[in-house]
């Protein structure tokens, strides 16, 4: 198990990870007590088939409290760079759409008002 300080930052942990990552926490801690996010984890709970269908939402949800503010920080990063080439190539073909479509209109406003110019008396 890896501890705090080698755990990959591109890498999300398992449960297991997380659970005994709370539990070394706990014990190197100088009182002893679990962070309050771990401390309504049972020690059962790393076990494989130790947590009933009753606890097992009640740990999801304390597991995804845990990650949340992490997990939203990974999506948000992976997000924008996957949305990053796309958004500008949607960009690009806008700009020539409109590019394209302003063009004949800016011609006759420059028409228009060279024939304007060419009415007025000098």
């Amino acid at each position: 198990m890896a501890d705090a300080q080698t755990v990959n930052a591109d890498r999300l942990p398992t449960l297991t990870e997380v659970l005994e990552l709370g539990r070394e926490t706990a014990a190197a801690s100088p009182d002893g007590e679990a962070p309050k996010a771990l401390a309504a984890v049972p020690e059962t709970a790393a076990e494989p088939g130790a947590v009933g269908a009753a606890g097992a939402g009640d740990l999801v949800a304390q597991v995804l409290a845990l990650l949340e503010p992490r997990l939203g920080a990974l999506l948000e990063a992976r997000l924008r760079e996957a949305l990053a080439p796309a958004l500008a190539r949607a960009a690009d073909g806008l700009i020539r759409d409109v590019r394209a479509e302003l063009a004949p209109t800016l011609r006759e406003l420059v028409e228009e008002a060279v024939a304007q110019a060419g009415r007025q008396p000098r």
